[in-house]
Protein backbone atom coordinates (compact mmCIF):
# COMPACT_ATOMS: atom_id res chain seq x y z
CA UNK A 1 0.00 0.00 0.00
CA UNK A 2 0.79 3.48 -0.62
CA UNK A 3 0.63 7.30 1.12
CA UNK A 4 0.98 9.94 -1.55
CA UNK A 5 1.41 13.62 -1.20
CA UNK A 6 0.43 15.71 -3.89
CA UNK A 7 2.40 19.27 -4.61
CA UNK A 8 5.36 17.87 -2.42
CA UNK A 9 8.11 20.10 -3.53
CA UNK A 10 8.03 22.44 -0.88
CA UNK A 11 6.97 23.80 2.48
CA UNK A 12 3.95 21.60 3.84
CA UNK A 13 4.30 18.55 1.20
CA UNK A 14 7.65 18.34 1.39
CA UNK A 15 7.67 18.13 5.31
CA UNK A 16 4.93 15.84 4.81
CA UNK A 17 7.08 13.50 2.63
CA UNK A 18 10.02 13.40 5.36
CA UNK A 19 7.64 12.99 8.17
CA UNK A 20 6.35 9.95 6.54
CA UNK A 21 9.39 8.18 5.55
CA UNK A 22 10.78 9.06 9.05
CA UNK A 23 7.94 7.10 10.82
CA UNK A 24 8.18 4.03 8.83
CA UNK A 25 4.86 3.20 8.25
CA UNK A 26 4.91 0.53 6.33
CA UNK A 27 3.84 2.54 2.98
CA UNK A 28 5.63 3.43 0.34
CA UNK A 29 5.90 7.15 0.05
CA UNK A 30 4.80 8.75 -3.33
CA UNK A 31 5.79 12.08 -4.22
CA UNK A 32 4.29 13.99 -6.94
CA UNK A 33 5.06 17.61 -7.95
CA UNK A 34 4.93 20.42 -11.14
CA UNK A 35 8.36 20.40 -10.93
CA UNK A 36 11.02 17.33 -11.64
CA UNK A 37 12.19 17.43 -8.35
CA UNK A 38 13.43 14.20 -6.10
CA UNK A 39 12.52 14.36 -2.63
CA UNK A 40 13.31 11.39 0.07
CA UNK A 41 9.75 9.51 -1.27
CA UNK A 42 10.75 6.21 -2.34
CA UNK A 43 8.93 7.09 -5.68
CA UNK A 44 9.07 10.94 -7.67
CA UNK A 45 6.25 11.38 -10.18
CA UNK A 46 5.96 14.52 -11.63
CA UNK A 47 2.52 16.08 -11.95
CA UNK A 48 1.16 19.31 -13.01
CA UNK A 49 -2.09 20.29 -11.36
CA UNK A 50 -3.61 22.32 -13.59
CA UNK A 51 -3.34 20.11 -16.70
CA UNK A 52 -5.49 17.09 -16.71
CA UNK A 53 -2.85 15.57 -19.32
CA UNK A 54 -0.04 15.65 -16.84
CA UNK A 55 -2.33 14.18 -14.06
CA UNK A 56 -3.27 11.55 -16.39
CA UNK A 57 0.23 10.69 -17.23
CA UNK A 58 1.28 10.51 -13.56
CA UNK A 59 -1.99 8.39 -12.36
CA UNK A 60 -0.54 5.96 -15.35
CA UNK A 61 2.68 5.66 -14.26
CA UNK A 62 0.87 5.32 -10.54
CA UNK A 63 -0.55 1.91 -11.58
CA UNK A 64 2.36 0.09 -11.75
CA UNK A 65 3.05 0.64 -7.66
CA UNK A 66 1.14 0.13 -4.70
CA UNK A 67 -2.77 0.65 -4.23
CA UNK A 68 -2.95 3.49 -2.25
CA UNK A 69 -4.03 3.87 1.13
CA UNK A 70 -3.85 7.52 2.24
CA UNK A 71 -3.79 10.32 -0.49
CA UNK A 72 -2.78 14.10 0.71
CA UNK A 73 -2.98 17.13 -1.51
CA UNK A 74 -1.45 20.00 -0.67
CA UNK A 75 -0.85 22.29 -3.76
CA UNK A 76 -2.65 25.48 -4.06
CA UNK A 77 -1.26 28.63 -5.33
CA UNK A 78 -2.41 32.07 -3.73
CA UNK A 79 -2.38 35.84 -5.32
CA UNK A 80 -0.09 38.68 -4.62
CA UNK A 81 -1.09 41.10 -3.48
CA UNK A 82 -4.44 39.77 -2.10
CA UNK A 83 -7.26 42.22 -3.09
CA UNK A 84 -8.22 44.08 0.68
CA UNK A 85 -11.59 45.23 -0.93
CA UNK A 86 -13.69 44.05 -3.95
CA UNK A 87 -12.08 47.25 -5.85
CA UNK A 88 -8.94 45.39 -6.15
CA UNK A 89 -10.84 42.22 -7.62
CA UNK A 90 -9.17 40.39 -10.59
CA UNK A 91 -10.80 38.20 -13.08
CA UNK A 92 -7.67 36.42 -14.14
CA UNK A 93 -6.35 35.92 -10.75
CA UNK A 94 -9.65 34.62 -9.40
CA UNK A 95 -9.56 31.96 -12.11
CA UNK A 96 -5.79 31.60 -11.98
CA UNK A 97 -7.25 30.10 -8.31
CA UNK A 98 -9.75 28.40 -8.94
CA UNK A 99 -8.42 26.77 -11.67
CA UNK A 100 -5.32 25.53 -9.71
CA UNK A 101 -7.05 25.29 -5.83
CA UNK A 102 -10.16 23.50 -7.07
CA UNK A 103 -10.68 22.43 -10.60
CA UNK A 104 -7.20 20.56 -10.10
CA UNK A 105 -8.22 19.17 -6.71
CA UNK A 106 -11.40 18.16 -8.80
CA UNK A 107 -9.13 16.47 -11.51
CA UNK A 108 -6.86 15.11 -8.78
CA UNK A 109 -10.05 12.91 -7.48
CA UNK A 110 -10.84 11.68 -10.94
CA UNK A 111 -7.88 10.50 -11.99
CA UNK A 112 -6.51 8.98 -8.59
CA UNK A 113 -9.51 7.44 -6.47
CA UNK A 114 -9.87 4.99 -8.56
CA UNK A 115 -6.48 3.58 -7.95
CA UNK A 116 -6.93 3.36 -4.45
CA UNK A 117 -6.64 -0.20 -2.25
CA UNK A 118 -10.55 -1.57 -1.77
CA UNK A 119 -10.25 -2.45 1.62
CA UNK A 120 -8.43 -1.37 5.51
CA UNK A 121 -8.77 2.49 6.05
CA UNK A 122 -8.48 4.65 3.57
CA UNK A 123 -8.48 9.01 3.25
CA UNK A 124 -8.12 11.59 0.97
CA UNK A 125 -7.73 14.90 2.31
CA UNK A 126 -7.06 18.01 0.85
CA UNK A 127 -5.28 21.40 2.68
CA UNK A 128 -7.70 24.00 3.21
CA UNK A 129 -7.46 27.21 4.54
CA UNK A 130 -9.75 28.94 7.22
CA UNK A 131 -10.29 31.90 4.58
CA UNK A 132 -12.68 29.98 2.57
CA UNK A 133 -15.27 29.00 5.70
CA UNK A 134 -19.14 31.65 4.06
CA UNK A 135 -19.55 31.53 8.06
CA UNK A 136 -16.69 32.85 8.89
CA UNK A 137 -16.37 35.71 6.24
CA UNK A 138 -17.66 39.16 8.39
CA UNK A 139 -14.89 41.15 7.26
CA UNK A 140 -14.27 40.71 3.51
CA UNK A 141 -11.12 41.23 0.92
CA UNK A 142 -8.78 38.52 -0.40
CA UNK A 143 -11.39 37.50 -2.62
CA UNK A 144 -9.82 35.24 -5.39
CA UNK A 145 -8.26 33.16 -2.65
CA UNK A 146 -11.65 32.66 -0.79
CA UNK A 147 -13.34 31.54 -3.49
CA UNK A 148 -11.21 29.10 -4.48
CA UNK A 149 -10.83 27.50 -1.18
CA UNK A 150 -14.73 27.61 -0.73
CA UNK A 151 -15.03 26.07 -4.35
CA UNK A 152 -12.14 23.34 -3.36
CA UNK A 153 -14.07 22.68 0.20
CA UNK A 154 -17.43 22.01 -2.06
CA UNK A 155 -15.19 19.11 -3.89
CA UNK A 156 -14.43 17.45 -1.26
CA UNK A 157 -17.52 17.83 -0.25
CA UNK A 158 -19.08 16.24 -3.02
CA UNK A 159 -16.38 13.72 -3.45
CA UNK A 160 -16.99 12.32 0.31
CA UNK A 161 -20.46 11.90 -0.63
CA UNK A 162 -19.45 9.38 -3.66
CA UNK A 163 -16.47 7.87 -1.93
CA UNK A 164 -18.53 6.90 1.46
CA UNK A 165 -20.25 3.75 -0.29
CA UNK A 166 -16.68 2.59 -1.00
CA UNK A 167 -15.32 3.70 2.62
CA UNK A 168 -12.96 6.32 1.88
CA UNK A 169 -12.86 9.03 4.13
CA UNK A 170 -12.67 12.28 2.19
CA UNK A 171 -11.99 15.69 4.19
CA UNK A 172 -11.00 19.32 4.37
CA UNK A 173 -7.84 19.68 7.06
CA UNK A 174 -7.07 23.22 8.47
CA UNK A 175 -3.19 23.09 8.68
CA UNK A 176 -3.62 26.37 10.88
CA UNK A 177 -0.69 29.53 10.53
CA UNK A 178 2.05 27.56 8.72
CA UNK A 179 4.80 29.64 7.88
CA UNK A 180 6.03 28.80 4.42
CA UNK A 181 7.34 30.84 1.25
CA UNK A 182 3.64 31.45 0.41
CA UNK A 183 2.56 32.81 3.75
CA UNK A 184 4.97 33.88 5.71
CA UNK A 185 4.54 37.93 4.76
CA UNK A 186 1.18 37.90 5.72
CA UNK A 187 1.53 36.32 9.02
CA UNK A 188 3.72 39.14 10.55
CA UNK A 189 0.75 41.01 12.50
CA UNK A 190 0.16 37.17 13.81
CA UNK A 191 1.38 36.38 17.07
CA UNK A 192 4.59 34.22 16.42
CA UNK A 193 2.94 32.20 19.38
CA UNK A 194 0.56 31.29 16.61
CA UNK A 195 2.59 30.70 13.70
CA UNK A 196 3.76 26.57 13.56
CA UNK A 197 6.91 25.23 10.80
CA UNK A 198 5.55 23.04 7.99
CA UNK A 199 7.53 20.45 10.21
CA UNK A 200 5.13 20.92 12.91
CA UNK A 201 2.50 20.90 10.43
CA UNK A 202 3.04 17.88 9.01
CA UNK A 203 3.35 15.91 12.02
CA UNK A 204 -0.35 17.26 13.19
CA UNK A 205 -1.81 16.31 9.91
CA UNK A 206 -0.31 12.66 9.73
CA UNK A 207 -1.42 12.16 13.51
CA UNK A 208 -4.89 12.82 12.30
CA UNK A 209 -5.01 11.06 8.99
CA UNK A 210 -3.53 7.92 10.69
CA UNK A 211 -5.44 8.18 14.12
CA UNK A 212 -8.81 6.05 14.49
CA UNK A 213 -10.55 9.08 14.29
CA UNK A 214 -9.42 9.90 10.30
CA UNK A 215 -11.94 7.50 9.32
CA UNK A 216 -14.66 9.52 10.95
CA UNK A 217 -14.35 12.94 9.72
CA UNK A 218 -15.91 12.16 6.03
CA UNK A 219 -17.82 15.29 4.75
CA UNK A 220 -16.07 17.78 6.90
CA UNK A 221 -13.87 20.72 7.04
CA UNK A 222 -11.70 19.79 10.47
CA UNK A 223 -8.72 21.40 12.01
CA UNK A 224 -5.71 18.95 12.64
CA UNK A 225 -7.37 18.49 16.35
CA UNK A 226 -10.37 17.59 15.26
CA UNK A 227 -12.50 20.90 15.31
CA UNK A 228 -15.03 21.10 12.86
CA UNK A 229 -14.76 24.78 11.13
CA UNK A 230 -18.33 25.29 9.79
CA UNK A 231 -18.78 25.61 6.03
Amino acid sequence: MSLLIQGASRGIGKALVEAAVNRNLGLKVIATSRSPIKTVAEENIQLDVTSEESIGVAAEKLKSLPPIRHLINVAGIINHPPEKTIKAASGDAMLDLVRTNAVGLALIAKHLLPLFDRTGPRTFTNLSARIGSLTENTVGGWHAYRVSKAAANMVMRGVAAEMQPRGISCFSIYPGHVSTDMTREYQKALDPKLVITPEEAAERILDLILSEDGLKFAGRFVTTDGVDIPW
